[in-house]
């Protein structure tokens, strides 16, 4: 996966300073992580798929394609129709909506979203 993770880099144009600040990493971090001295973490892969559009498929088991492709995304049609529901509901449950949204929000953000408590790079870790 490691050697996905530098093609990705590299088909993006990115230096392993600007990929690793992408993922609010520092340089050193990540290029572990693409010389395989540490483990890529199912938050490192959330992320990288995240911001950058990458098929996880591809960067997990390399099927597929590389990246999403925009015009082929389904949820195009379904968020439309989510759109036009919550427009027909009463305000009440456009609030209690909307709560629910920010707390899914709150949740990804956490769970994605590295911290100094919670780095990228699992420490100490190797691939084996």
């Amino acid at each position: 996966m490691n050697k996905r993770v530098k093609e990705i880099r590299k088909k993006l144009g990115l230096n392993q300073t600007k990929f690793a600040a992408s993922l609010d990493i520092g340089q050193a971090a990540y290029s572990a992580i693409e010389t395989g001295v540490a483990r890529l973490t199912d938050k490192n892969i959330n992320l990288i798929c995240f911001k950058h559009r990458v098929n996880e498929e591809w960067l997990r088991y390399g099927k597929g394609e590389m990246f999403l492709n925009l015009s082929d995304d389904p949820n195009t049609d379904d968020e439309k129709k989510l759109i036009a529901l919550f427009r027909r509901l009463v305000p009440e449950m456009k609030i209690f909506v909307l709560n629910k949204i920010r707390e899914l929000v709150k949740n990804i953000e956490d769970s994605w979203i590295p911290s100094e408590k919670n780095n990228i790079v699992e420490k100490g870790e190797k691939l084996g």
